[in-house]
């Protein structure tokens, strides 16, 4: 396979540079209706994660910024194909949150009641010969 056209991205290799002054467009989109991620790829595609067609809209926001650090030019999944990827699993997690009884609301759930919290404290020894091993 050539090393040249989509895909040639690799260490040593000079980005391409737009012409003139650049502005970079926004990761993510808001309008009225829809939440987006637009993924510019270093392959030259554009991939567009819809954020808001996902269940459990409380965390569309904190979602839509993780998903644009992520692939963002910082970020370490900069080609369509690995944004695509990304996509699936994140999208699969959402929805299994939204099965779960009662489902998150937000993406920092209430402390759980169900679970003590962990304690520092070693457990009592259950038998003699384990307590002469804890002194």
């Amino acid at each position: 396979m050539s090393r040249r056209g989509r895909g040639s991205t690799g260490t040593g290799r000079a980005a391409a540079l737009p012409s003139g002054t650049y502005e970079a467009p926004p990761p993510v989109m808001i309008t009225s209706t829809t939440l987006t991620v637009q993924v510019h790829g270093e392959d030259g595609r554009v991939r567009v994660l819809p954020v808001d067609r996902l269940p459990l809209p409380g965390w569309h926001q904190p979602l839509a910024a993780a998903l644009a650090e992520r692939t963002g030019p910082c970020g370490t999944l900069r080609t369509s194909t690995s944004a695509k990827g990304l996509w699936g699993s994140t999208a699969w997690f959402v929805r299994f949150l939204s099965t779960q009884h009662p489902a998150p609301s937000t993406q920092h759930p209430a402390p759980s009641t169900q679970h003590p919290a962990p304690s520092t404290q070693h457990p009592a020894p259950s038998s003699p010969r384990l307590a002469s091993r804890r002194s």
